[in-house]
């Protein structure tokens, strides 16, 4: 089951990231995949902080929505790819921008994700069973 949650959300992970990339389209900076994988980055930290701390979720949805959705939203493979063509392009100070707002970017929107979890887990809201 746990295989068939994280291929149905990979699969809605895949198509959002496509859709994503086709609308924000830069011609000087990938900017779509960086806003694609801020917001990825963001989320993972915050959904699997809120999962620890205030609901109570099923490993087989859990795994769905974080490997599956968010692994596919995600694209590192990508973010390799368009540094190597912005570095071949002798786009130098560009693509080592990029990797640096990539790995930058990602670690402080997942921090920041991780931060506003855990202030909601602080609040007076719980759905997670406590027995």
């Amino acid at each position: 089951m746990n295989y068939i949650a994280v291929a149905i959300g990979g699969f809605f992970g895949a198509v959002i990231r496509d859709l994503i990339g086709k609308i924000i389209v830069a011609n000087i900076f990938p900017v779509g995949t960086l806003t694609i994988n801020l917001l990825g980055s963001f989320f993972l930290l915050f959904l699997t902080t809120i999962f620890l701390e205030k609901v109570n979720i099923s490993d087989t949805v859990r795994l769905g929505i974080t490997s599956g959705f968010l692994g596919a939203f995600t694209t590192f493979s990508t973010l390799a790819k368009e540094t190597y063509v912005l570095l071949t392009q002798g786009k130098f100070f560009v693509g080592f921008g990029y990797i640096v707002l990539s790995l930058g970017g990602g670690f402080f929107t997942g921090i920041l994700g991780r931060a506003l979890a855990l202030y909601l887990a602080n609040l007076n809201i719980n759905v997670k069973d406590e027995g």
